[in-house]
C-alpha cells in the first residue's frame, strides 16, 4: 500500500478547500445589471461597456434558484468535514443571489441561503463576502423598513429620479439595525454583533443597485474568544438588483416566515394570543 507524503496531503488539501470555496459561493445562472434609460444614459453606456466583464458569463438573464431544485456542480470529495458550528441554528427554506466587490472594486455574484434564526425568528440571509462568511438577520421591525425602503427604490427607479452622481445615495433610505454573524467558512459563524446599517442604492457600471451597508460593527464574541478572533466585523456593502431584493424581501414576509417555521418547525409553531374574557 501506497503512503502519501506530506506534499501528497497538502496538494490534496488544497483541492478540497478549492471544491468548498467553489461550492459556497456559486451562482448556476448569472443575474442582468438593471438598465436605466434616463438623460444621462448615453454618456455613460461607453464607460459601462469598457468596464463590464459581463462577456465572460456565458447566461445573463436572472433565474432564482429553490433549494430543492438546486444542484451544484462542485462536491466536496472529502465529505462534508465541516458539519458543526452552527448547523442547527438556522431553518434555510430558499435560495437567491446578491452581488458584493472584490477586493480590486468588482462586482461579483454570490448565492444565498434566506433562513430563519431558531431562537429569535430573526430573518435574512447568509453568503461569502470577501475571504469570509457573513449572515445578515433582521427582527421584524428592520423588515418592515427594508420593505419600505425597497417600495420607495423601486418607485424612484420607474420615475427617473436616481442620482448618478449623488454622494450620499447609500443613506437615501435611512438606517435599520440588524444582526451579523460572520466566520472564515459556512459552518462556522460564532462571531456576531448587532449594530446600525443604511439602505440606499448605487451606481456600478451605468446601472443601478439597491444598497444594504454598514461601518465595521463590533464583534461580541471577542469578549469570549480574545485574540483568537477580530475585534470587529468587516465595514459589508451589499448589491441588489431590482429582481434579487424584491425576491429577498418576498421571502421574508411574515405569512412565509410562519409557515416556513410551521413546515420544517412543527413543534415550535407561532404562539397566538389567548382570547380575553
Amino acid at each position: 500500500m501506497k503512503i502519501l507524503n506530506k506534499k501528497s496531503i497538502l496538494s490534496l488539501a488544497v483541492i478540497a478547500a478549492l471544491f468548498c470555496s467553489c461550492e459556497s459561493s456559486k451562482v448556476e445562472q448569472a443575474s442582468t445589471p438593471d438598465s436605466y434609460n434616463d438623460e444621462s444614459s448615453a454618456a455613460v453606456q461607453t464607460q459601462a461597456e469598457e468596464s463590464s466583464d459581463s462577456g465572460k458569463k456565458a447566461e445573463t438573464s436572472t433565474k432564482i434558484v429553490t433549494k430543492e431544485s438546486k444542484k451544484s456542480v462542485f462536491k466536496n470529495p472529502f465529505g462534508d468535514f465541516t458539519s458543526f458550528g452552527n448547523k442547527d441554528d438556522y431553518i434555510k427554506y430558499e435560495t437567491g443571489s446578491v452581488f458584493s466587490k472584490e477586493v480590486m472594486g468588482n462586482l461579483k455574484e454570490k448565492e444565498t441561503e434566506i433562513l430563519i434564526r431558531k431562537d429569535n425568528y430573526m430573518t435574512g440571509f447568509e453568503s461569502s463576502y470577501m475571504s469570509g462568511y457573513y449572515i445578515i438577520q433582521f427582527n421584524e421591525n428592520a423588515r418592515k423598513k427594508l420593505a419600505e425602503a425597497v417600495d420607495l427604490y423601486l418607485s424612484d427607479f420607474e420615475n427617473k429620479r436616481l442620482d448618478r452622481k449623488g454622494s450620499q445615495t447609500a443613506k437615501k433610505y435611512g438606517k435599520i439595525s440588524y444582526q451579523l454573524n460572520w466566520g472564515t467558512i459556512k459552518s462556522s459563524t460564532p462571531n456576531n454583533g448587532r449594530g446600525t446599517g443604511y439602505l440606499g442604492y448605487e451606481f456600478v457600471n451605468g446601472s443601478p443597485y439597491f444598497t444594504i451597508s454598514n461601518f465595521a460593527f463590533i464583534n461580541d464574541y471577542y469578549k469570549i474568544a480574545g485574540e483568537a478572533t477580530s475585534r470587529e466585523s468587516l465595514a459589508v456593502k451589499y448589491y441588489f438588483t431590482k429582481a434579487q431584493i424584491t425576491h429577498l424581501v418576498e421571502c421574508m414576509t411574515d405569512d412565509v416566515i410562519r409557515e416556513r417555521i410551521a413546515e420544517l418547525q412543527p413543534s415550535a409553531g407561532v404562539t397566538e394570543a389567548a382570547d380575553e374574557y
